[in-house]
């Protein structure tokens, strides 16, 4: 639920220039799938890249480079891919 609260509310998110609570939904539905995965996949990868997506408009690299790196470990994703490509490039160099 908190995944699909934070789809509903991208385009409210993009009117405020950030300032609605899809950032923390976003953070939610990653924990919650880190929660209820365990030892699998995580359950919304879409999750993983949404809050990439979200933290690098917010100037986060550290996360957008964490959340996509893992998406990235599920399985290939051309957003996922986008949005390392889109980081500064010595982030990943730590």
């Amino acid at each position: 639920m908190a995944y699909d609260a934070a789809v509903f509310l991208e385009a409210a998110d993009e009117a405020s220039a950030g300032d609605s609570p899809r950032f923390e939904l976003l953070t939610h539905a990653v924990k919650l799938g880190d929660a209820e995965a365990m030892d699998r996949p995580h359950p919304l990868p879409k999750a993983l890249v949404l809050l990439g997506e979200a933290a690098l408009a917010e100037g986060r690299y550290a996360l957008a480079y964490r959340m996509a790196s893992r998406r990235l470990d599920i399985s290939w994703s051309p957003r996922a891919r986008r949005l390392l490509d889109a980081l500064p490039p010595d982030l990943g160099a730590e």
